[in-house]
């Protein structure tokens, strides 16, 4: 990091440690959720976007709202990992029980929703991380996008239809994987 900022001066490398410093527990608790809170990769994923920062405002200069920046790009970032994957299959139950309750230590299912919300558009991947990841309600997702509670609704919806959608090819038929660990319990 410091021989990308040795063309810099002084006070630009200064305030680059400034804004590091205040932004890197907000960035990282960012990214952990994102990543099922899967500590190496979401530290892999801070430090990509901080080494993008350093490369970025050297062109261009630091923008108005760094931590803005910062998120934007740790979501990009986020979402190309998840895209490189090949997912595991899932159960349609274990997907249920996701969209339910997405807190989960399953990090199997993790990637699977992750590779899922990388394929959807960005406007309805941004509002199942919302929902399900920074656990906003549809009143406060609503009141972010000015939109009336009922849209936010119906849009979760969609995506959620989309979601299950895109992941259809990775569910296991229910019978064939209770089958499997039955066979596995004798």
């Amino acid at each position: 990091m410091n021989e990308r900022l040795a063309g810099e001066t002084a006070p630009e490398h200064q305030r680059f440690i400034e804004i590091y410093q205040s932004t890197v527990a907000a960035l990282y608790r960012y990214v952990a959720v994102r990543t099922n809170r899967q500590r190496c990769l979401a530290e892999d994923i801070t430090q990509e976007t901080y080494a993008r920062a350093v490369d970025a405002w050297a062109k261009r200069g630091i923008p108005r709202e760094p931590i803005a920046w910062l998120k934007h790009v740790a979501a990009n970032i986020v979402r190309d990992h998840y895209r490189r994957l090949q997912p595991a299959n899932i159960t349609a139950l274990e997907l249920e029980t996701w969209l339910e309750q997405p807190a989960s230590e399953n990090d199997d299912l993790a990637e699977v929703i992750g590779w899922g919300v990388s394929q959807l558009k960005e406007s309805q991947a941004v509002l199942l991380e919302l929902y399900y990841w920074e656990g906003l309600s549809t009143k406060e997702v609503a009141k972010r996008y000015d939109r009336s509670e009922k849209s936010i609704e119906r849009r979760l919806a969609r995506a959620r239809t989309n979601l299950k959608r895109r992941l259809s090819r990775h569910l296991k038929q229910e019978r064939h994987h209770l089958a499997a660990q039955a066979g596995s319990k004798t």
